[in-house]
């Protein structure tokens, strides 16, 4: 459920998803990779009893929207702050970017007229060289000029309390009714990540949802339009839950959700063919 979004707070390696076979019962754990690799001399961090957290972060993925509205205001309004500050330098930015376009495209333009006019050696492998290179300029010029005009269409914003209240009913349902698969899918969906604090003590870090402006509303079902409300239930809730985080990475509102705490694992080392 956590793997890939729990690193280590010693060596920052991630910590993966491990099994061990005792005398009655099969243990879960989420374990340093490091450690698992090289031991317990390269980090010592124990490891972590992967059905304790497994249960303890889908108990808070379902509530955490329904109950902190005050934190993911407090983190949309920081993220506006910081959005507002940055608007002045992404746009002369992007005024800079659309120039070096301009003249990258017009060089390629001049290069293929001449070619049309065959009035140079389309064979030669310096023109070849050169064209290579306004090509590349180019491909990197449109692709920061489209990621610039995101950042600058797309602000922060506060969820209003509907979307949270279907996100919120979405992911309950899912929870209480969806397999392991869409669980994970839950998951995945809001969870970035899982800083440990302490022996037992984590604080989860929620991406809050940003309904995409052309995207239409998801229907009573919570389906989005294109998804038939025949589809199987998992499908269609999930289908909501992913337009709602449909965002580009760089404008992502993430905000730390309060405090979980689970019963640390014993003090038992794992061995070859079980515990001591």
């Amino acid at each position: 459920m956590a793997t890939g979004r729990l690193p280590c707070p010693k060596c920052r390696t991630a910590m993966v998803g491990t099994r061990a076979t005792g005398k009655t019962k099969t243990y879960r754990y989420y374990t340093c990779n490091k450690r698992l690799k090289y031991g317990v001399s390269a980090c010592d961090l124990e490891r972590i009893n992967a059905d304790a957290l497994d249960q303890a972060v889908l108990d808070c993925v379902a509530s955490f929207y329904g109950n902190q509205h005050q934190l993911i205001r407090d983190a949309v309004n920081a993220a506006r702050k910081v959005y507002e500050s940055s608007h002045d330098k992404v746009t002369a930015e992007l005024k800079t970017v659309r120039s070096k376009l301009t003249a990258v495209t017009a060089k390629i333009d001049k290069y293929l007229d001449a070619f049309e006019a065959d009035t140079f050696d389309a064979d030669d492998d310096t023109v070849k060289e050169r064209m290579r290179g306004h090509r590349l300029a180019q491909k990197q010029l449109q692709a920061r000029e489209a990621e610039l005009l995101e950042d600058l269409e797309n602000d922060p914003t506060m969820p209003d309390a509907a979307t949270l209240k279907q996100v919120n009913h979405n992911i309950r349902t899912i929870i209480k009714a969806g397999n392991p698969n869409q669980r994970k899918a839950v998951v995945e969906t809001f969870l970035v990540k899982i800083k440990i604090t302490g022996p037992g003590r984590m604080v989860p870090v929620f991406r809050v949802p940003q309904t995409p402006a052309s995207t239409g509303a998801a229907n009573t079902e919570g389906a989005e339009p294109g998804i038939s409300d025949s589809a199987p239930l998992g499908v269609r809730v999930c289908s909501s839950l992913v337009g709602l985080t449909h965002q580009h990475t760089n404008r992502s509102v993430l905000v730390e959700g309060p405090e979980i705490t689970i019963r640390p694992v014993g003090t038992r080392r794992l061995v070859a063919g079980g515990f001591r």
